[in-house]
């Protein structure tokens, strides 16, 4: 799933508002190592280094798995970064929820890799190879269970970062925007993983219809509305 949009004054070259902290704090720090942390578990373990071209070969068919949790992760790891170079990491509300966010990270890292493998090997017709079955509707709803609530506690965290920035109050209309439009982001993500839950919760109510069990997963393109809704929600608050 593509990575979601931000407000239009939320833009990938975000720079730091004037009077913020430009340096990388220990919190921060603690924050980029436990990501990073995180990613180094995606790789390919030493034990199982190719012996040979047909070994290196299969290694590789591991390789979009990992393309894809990466991105999850990333993305996380991006969302907190802009977030605290423009804000900062002051105050205890603020520094639960990135810990917490480190907390969830770290916790999810597996289940992610489990989780794209398994729809790599599905979609490939297990030309792609996983290290886990998923043999039953059990097994796939609680896939997508595991990866909605991961999700959504993930950007519940995000969310609430920014709103910590609200409840202070905005320097600037700009600064107004770019926190309304993040946090109208974080919802949409929010309710798009709650929505995919909900899904995965009535699959079993209709185990004979196959077409529905992609439901849950289809559920993500709801972030697309993450784009015109932040940017809506960023001008109403830049215009007071």
């Amino acid at each position: 799933m593509p990575p979601p949009p931000t407000s239009t004054t939320t833009g990938l070259h975000a720079i730091a508002a004037p009077g913020r902290a430009a340096h990388s704090t220990r919190l921060e720090a603690f924050v980029d190592a436990a990501f990073a942390f995180a990613l180094t578990l995606l790789v390919i373990s030493v034990d199982t280094i190719p012996e040979s071209i047909a070994d290196l070969a299969r290694a590789l068919k591991d390789v979009p798995a990992f393309a894809l949790s990466f991105a999850v992760i990333a993305m996380f790891w991006y969302q907190h970064v802009r977030w605290s170079r423009r804000y900062g990491t002051d105050g205890l509300p603020a520094t639960l929820l990135s810990l917490a966010l480190v907390f969830l990270v770290l916790v999810y890292v597996y289940p992610l890799k489990i989780l794209f493998s398994s729809f790599m090997a599905a979609v490939s017709g297990g030309w792609l190879p996983s290290s886990t079955r998923i043999g039953t509707l059990d097994d796939l709803v609680v896939v997508y269970l595991v990866y909605g609530l991961g999700w959504s506690a993930m950007w519940l965290c995000i969310t609430g970062l920014y709103l910590t920035v609200r409840r202070r109050g905005a320097a600037s209309r700009e600064e107004a925007g770019d926190v309304a439009g993040a946090i109208a982001v974080g919802a949409v993500a929010i309710g798009t993983g709650v929505i995919s839950i909900a899904l995965a919760l009535l699959l079993p109510l209709h185990p004979t219809y196959a077409w529905i069990h992609g439901l849950p997963g289809l559920a993500y393109v709801l972030m697309n509305l993450a784009w015109p809704l932040s940017r809506r929600a960023a001008r109403r608050a830049e215009d007071g």
